[in-house]
C-alpha cells in the first residue's frame, strides 16, 4: 500500500505541476492572440485524446512532461493567430508564463502551510531566565521580581501594547541598548493588571547587546490571507536564489552534481514525504514547482529560456530565425535533456540497489 499511494501520489504532483506549467502557456498565449493547437500533458504513448473548438487535449502514457503547441510555432504558417506572426513581445509574454505560473504556484503552496500550521514568532512574554556567566551578581529580570508569564508592554513610560508583537520586541531591545546599562522601567501585563518593574541590565561582552536575562516565549501564531502572502513571496524569492546560488556552482564549478535527482530520485523523495505527513508532501511540492519554473528558464534549447534566448536575440536583429533550422536547434536540446534524463535516472536507480 505504501508503495502504491507513493506511485499515485508522484503521478499526481507531476501531473499538477506539468499542468500549471503548460496551462500559463495556454491561457498567455490566448490572451495576446496567439492560438493554442494541442495541450499534452504526459509524454510518450496517447492515452486519451478530445479536440475541442480546434484544440487537442491529450494525456500521455509517461506523467513526466508535457506540451503547450500552437499554431505556426515551429513551421511556416501565415494564419492571423499564428505563433510565428506575433509581435516578439507576446511571443515572449507566452513563453514566460509557464514558468511564472510554477513560481506562483510555489507561492501559493507555502501560503496554503502557513494559514494551516500557522508561523512561529517570539512573543514579548517571559518564557524563562537566562543563567549566562555575566549575571555573576544574580539574574536582573528576577531580581526585579518578573515572572514567567509576564509580557512587557513598554519601556520607561512609553505603552507599546498596541503594537505588533515583533515590533514590541525590537523596541525593547532598542531601548534597553540606549539606555547603555541604566536602570530600565519595565510596563509588564501580568494576570490582567499593568505595573511597572525597574531591571538593570548588563553588558554582554559575547552577544554584544544590554542584557537583562530572559529568554522570550516561542509561539505558533496563525496568519491570515495577506500575512501568509507576504510570507509566501519571501520564502520563495529566498528558496529561488539559494537555487541560482546552486545551479550556478554546478554549472561553472560542477559542484553539487550528485545531488542532482531524476523522476526516480524524485520519487524517492516523494515516497519519503508521503510517510512523513502531508506538510511534508507540500514542502516538496514547493522545492519542485520553484525549482522547476527556474530550470526552465535556464537559455538551454528546447527549454523556454532557449526560446526566450532566440526571441531575445531576433527582437535585437529585426529578422525571424529560418523556422526550420530553429526546430532542429531545439530537437537537439530536448534529446541532450532526454540524455541527462536517462543518465541520472540510471545513477539514481543504482542508489536505490547500494
Amino acid at each position: 500500500m505504501s508503495t502504491l499511494m507513493t506511485i499515485l501520489v508522484a503521478i499526481l504532483l507531476f501531473g499538477v505541476l506539468i499542468m500549471v506549467h503548460e496551462l500559463g502557456h495556454f491561457f498567455a498565449g490566448r490572451m495576446v492572440g496567439i492560438q493554442p493547437k494541442e495541450f499534452s500533458i504526459g509524454m510518450g504513448p496517447v492515452l486519451f485524446s478530445k479536440e475541442r473548438k480546434g484544440i487537442k487535449y491529450n494525456l500521455k502514457a509517461l506523467p513526466i512532461g508535457g506540451s503547450c503547441l500552437f499554431l505556426g510555432e515551429d513551421e511556416e504558417n501565415k494564419a492571423s493567430g499564428a505563433f510565428n506572426n506575433a509581435p516578439v513581445w507576446r511571443r515572449m509574454v507566452t513563453i514566460v508564463a509557464g514558468p511564472l505560473m510554477n513560481f506562483l504556484l510555489g507561492v501559493v503552496l507555502i501560503m496554503v502551510l502557513y494559514m494551516a500550521l500557522g508561523v512561529m514568532q517570539i512573543q514579548p512574554v517571559v518564557d524563562q531566565f537566562n543563567d549566562a556567566d555575566v549575571f555573576t551578581a544574580g539574574n536582573p529580570a528576577q531580581e526585579a521580581g518578573l515572572l514567567t508569564g509576564d509580557k512587557i508592554v513598554g519601556v520607561n513610560g512609553e505603552y507599546w501594547g498596541d503594537l505588533p508583537d515583533q515590533t514590541i520586541i525590537q523596541k525593547v531591545h532598542t531601548a534597553l541598548s540606549e539606555g547603555e546599562g541604566a536602570p530600565a522601567e519595565l510596563i509588564i501585563e501580568r494576570d490582567g493588571e499593568q505595573m511597572t518593574k525597574t531591571v538593570t541590565p548588563i553588558y554582554n561582552t559575547s552577544d554584544n547587546a544590554y542584557q537583562i536575562g530572559i529568554i522570550f516565549r516561542n509561539e505558533i501564531v496563525k496568519v491570515g490571507f495577506f500575512q501568509s502572502l507576504a510570507y509566501g513571496f519571501k520564502d520563495a524569492v529566498g528558496a529561488i536564489v539559494t537555487m541560482v546560488s546552486f545551479l550556478g556552482q554546478l554549472i561553472f564549478r560542477g559542484q553539487g552534481a550528485g545531488d542532482v535527482l531524476g523522476p526516480v530520485g524524485i520519487v524517492t523523495e516523494i515516497g519519503n514525504a508521503v510517510r512523513e505527513g502531508w506538510e511534508y508532501v507540500i514542502n516538496l511540492a514547493i522545492i519542485i514547482s520553484l525549482n522547476l519554473g527556474l530550470i526552465n528558464l535556464i537559455p538551454f534549447p528546447a527549454l523556454d529560456g532557449g526560446r526566450l534566448a532566440l526571441l531575445a536575440v531576433e527582437g535585437i536583429r529585426r529578422k525571424p530565425f529560418d523556422r526550420e533550422k530553429e526546430g532542429i536547434f531545439h530537437l537537439i536540446g530536448f534529446a541532450v535533456l532526454m540524455l541527462l534524463m536517462v543518465l541520472i535516472t540510471y545513477r539514481d536507480i543504482s542508489k536505490l540497489f547500494h
